[in-house]
Order: structure tokens, then sequence, then C-alpha cells
């Protein structure tokens, strides 16, 4: 996308008017969320050139799964308990389980990310709404204090998730893998894409691949059919209507942000009928994108299937930034979505 913004649409703007409410995020059992240190000061970097050559040949230290859209969870259902989040434990429940399969190494590396509030303290590795930066970065919070619901702006979880894996692993010397489905994609790219960019997000992370499943990288049909129907389109909703003031400046402002990532790759379902225009997910910065024709995954069961079997195909973009203007190509053999993901996920 090539479209310029106004000059109201700076990143400063978006930044102070699109953030509403924020809510926080559960963790499995089997894990324990770090504590966010209020110590830190600058990114230590590696002592040596020989250090930085070994971190650029080595698969990523950990690998971070960010959850997506709860969207029954309003403010109004927050206050009445009509709707409980699901956990992160249930959300990624099958990936969770393939990676342990494949490696158990890889399995206990995995760090669940949530949002959102009266999920159960357990089900999510870190809940967003209780990070903070750390010295001296600490006053740099868009909003504090409120609850984590559907009405959160997309670009305050993407603050928080920059921060907490600035403080957690790229200070300390670490390197992640982001992989976000559906919403969660957007926050993993709000926080990389903002990064050394806008003076509240981090300087910098060390994320070593980012990949994104069934996000609706350029809007999503249910939100303009929500957005045209009284029962409410809340704040994350609207950010994910097509042509947005937020997808325009994360697809133009942000999207060239952090050039340390070194593969960028979005995977789709043809039978995605929540994001709708399986362009949608396959848009934003350069990078691989691809879309299943057969089998031809929905929203969700593109989280499920544990097939390791290389018999897919696939409509696939090399750049794809070309998505809306040249067809995709073919390509027959392709392993299905679990297994891409931790192939992508772990390669060095």
């Amino acid at each position: 996308m090539t479209r310029s913004l106004t000059p109201a649409l700076t990143l400063s703007a978006l930044l102070l008017a699109g953030c509403a409410s924020v809510a926080p995020l559960p963790t499995p059992a089997a894990q324990t969320a770090p504590a966010v240190s209020d110590a830190l000061a600058a990114q230590p970097t590696p002592a040596d050139a020989t250090a930085l050559q070994a971190q650029a040949v080595a698969p990523a230290d950990f690998v971070l799964l960010i959850r997506g859209l709860e969207p029954f969870y309003s403010p109004s259902a927050h206050k009445d308990n009509s709707v409980t989040p699901a956990g992160c434990d249930t959300y990624f429940r099958d990936m969770i389980q393939y990676f342990y399969n494949q490696d158990a190494l890889w399995g206990s590396k995995l760090r669940t990310v949530g949002f959102y509030d009266k999920q159960a303290p357990s089900s999510c590795y870190v809940n967003l709404k209780d990070v903070r930066p750390p010295k001296p970065y600490s006053s740099n919070l868009l909003l504090e204090n409120r609850t984590f619901t559907n009405d959160t702006s997309i670009v305050q979880l993407g603050q928080r998730l920059a921060w907490w894996v600035y403080t957690n692993y790229t200070a300390k010397g670490y390197t992640v893998s982001l992989v976000g489905h559906s919403l969660g994609g957007l926050v993993a790219r709000v926080a990389v894409g903002a990064s050394g960019k806008d003076p509240r997000f981090p300087p910098t992370l060390a994320v070593k691949t980012m990949m994104t499943l069934n996000t609706p990288n350029n809007g999503a049909t249910f939100a303009s059919l929500a957005n045209n129907v009284t029962w409410s389109c809340n704040t994350q909703c609207k950010e994910m209507t097509p042509g947005s003031d937020f997808l325009r400046v994360l697809n133009t402002d942000w999207d060239s942000g952090n050039s340390g990532v070194k593969y960028r790759f979005n995977l789709g379902g043809s039978n995605d009928y929540v994001v709708g225009d399986t362009r949608s997910s396959a848009i934003g910065g350069t990078g691989s994108a691809c879309y299943y024709t057969n089998p031809s995954f929905d929203h969700g069961s593109i989280l499920t299937d544990p097939s390791g079997r290389e018999d897919a195909t696939m409509k696939c973009w090399n750049d794809r930034r070309t998505a809306y203007t040249q067809a995709p190509v073919t390509a027959t053999g392709q392993r299905h979505p679990l297994s891409s993901t931790f192939l992508w996920a772990t390669s060095p």
C-alpha cells in the first residue's frame, strides 16, 4: 500500500487518539510469567563480533504465541460478567501440543500472550495489562489503570507487547519469534513496526521471525458488517475495519520498522470468512505470504490441524506488497499450518 497519510494521521496522533481500555492475560499452568524488571536501562549488546555472528545463524531463543480477538468481551460484558474470555491454554491448545510433540525443548520455549481481563490468571504466560516499561522509560505507557476488553486499542496492546519483549528478552540478549493469530498478528506488527520509530516504544526489538495467521492486515469482513449495525463495533473492531486510520498507519508508517526481522510470513485460509478477502491476510511489508486452498482452512481451524503431511496446496506471493497487484502462484506439496508454523518459528 502506498497511500500517504494526512497531516492529522501522524504516529503520535494515532497513539493518543486510538487508545481506550485494556485487559489482562492468562498463563498455562506449566508456565510462570517472569516479573518485569524495573531496573533495566539501555539494551546491552553482545560483547563481540563472534557473539553477533552466532546469534545471526541461531534460531530464536523463544517463540511467542499471541492470541486474537474475543468479539463479545465488551466493557459491559466485563462489568456484568456475561462473557469470560478463552484462556491461551485453550486458544493455542493444539499448537502447544504440536510443538511439544515435535520437540519437547521447543515446547518449553513457548510463551503465550493474552490481553483481556477476567481470563484465568494461569492460562497465559503473560498478561499485557500488567506490563510496564523499565526505567528510564517508565512513563512511556499510553494509558494506565484501564480494564482490558475489546474496547482497548490494538496500538496500546502492541506497545505493551513491545516493552515486554524488550525488557524480558531483547535487553537480556535473547531473540524471539512472534506468531500472532488474527488480531494477535496486528498486535505483533505494531510492536515490531513502531519500535525504534516512536519514542514511546522501545528503541529496538530482537525479533527473528514474525508470522501472522489469518490476520486482517487490510481489514476484516466481520468488522465491516459490525460497523454497519447498531449492536456495537468497539475499538478493536473499528481498527480492523478496511480503510481505518489504524490500518493506514500500520501499512505505511509502521510497516518498514525494525529491519532486523529476518523472516516475515503471512499464512491464511481460503475458507476464512471472518477476514473475508484472502488478500487481506497477505499484505503488509516485505516477505512471503500464502493462503491454503486445499485444505481450505477457516479462521479457527488453521490453529488445529496437526497433520505432518506435505500435500497441501497454497496460493502464494513472494512479496506481500504485490497481493493487490499481481496474481498469486500456486504451490503444491506444502506443509499444513501447524507444521509450517513450527518450521518458520524455529528456523535459524
